[in-house]
């Protein structure tokens, strides 16, 4: 499933979280510069209500402005393609971006690479972590190479999984429980491996993070 998304990527010398924990509990303040934003035509932007993680319509670069109107305060601008948050909008209107991360991130945005990333739905999102964790713990060491391409298999499947829409665009009852499950069964296997490396390193008296 793709990133439905956009924005300007903060640049931070923050680390990304590698647990489990939502990405609403990340912590920092909130920076903006007073010079407006200007995004360049050749992308493709949608607008984020951050209170509630929903899109609310394209930005056009041109006009500056959302469905034929000015953008309300405090919305994102994201880039459709990479799911980076671009910018922000002041209380003159404006566009400004971000010097660091909100102290609290908004719902179906996560802290990525030192960026802010959007996702259009809670699977995308709940993949999204898990995937960063699968990073974040190999290199630690607490992760083999085959341990991360069975995990990353199993998200995969999800993946494909969230394919299978009806044509309203919604998924059966049974596809959510399947994908469920099968969430349940990457976040049990990763930990199951996280500790078998780690029983393994204190054997040989390597210090566990």
């Amino acid at each position: 499933m793709k990133f439905a998304v956009t924005m300007l990527a903060a640049s931070l010398a923050i680390g990304i979280f590698a647990t489990t924990a939502n990405a609403q509990t990340e912590t920092t303040t909130v920076r903006t510069t007073t010079t407006s934003v200007d995004l360049p035509s050749s992308s493709s932007y949608i607008v984020v209500d951050p209170s509630t993680g929903l899109p609310r319509g394209a930005y056009d670069p041109v006009t500056r402005l959302l469905n034929g109107q000015p953008i309300p305060t405090g919305y994102y601008v994201v880039d459709q393609p990479s799911g980076k948050v671009m910018a922000t909008v002041d209380t003159t209107g404006n566009l400004i971006s971000f010097t660091t991360i909100p102290t609290v991130l908004p719902q179906h945005f996560v802290l990525m690479n030192g960026q802010v990333v959007y996702f259009e739905s809670d699977y995308a999102l709940r993949r999204a972590q898990l995937e960063q964790r699968i990073d974040d713990q190999y290199k630690l060491g607490h992760l083999s190479n085959e341990q991360v391409k069975d995990l990353k298999q199993l998200i995969s499947e999800i993946t494909n999984l969230q394919t299978k829409t009806k044509s309203d665009g919604t998924l059966k009852e049974s596809t959510r429980r399947e994908i469920e499950s099968k969430f349940a069964k990457v976040q049990s296997e990763l930990d199951r491996d996280i500790a078998k490396i780690n029983d393994k390193r204190a054997k040989i008296g390597i210090k566990t993070d």
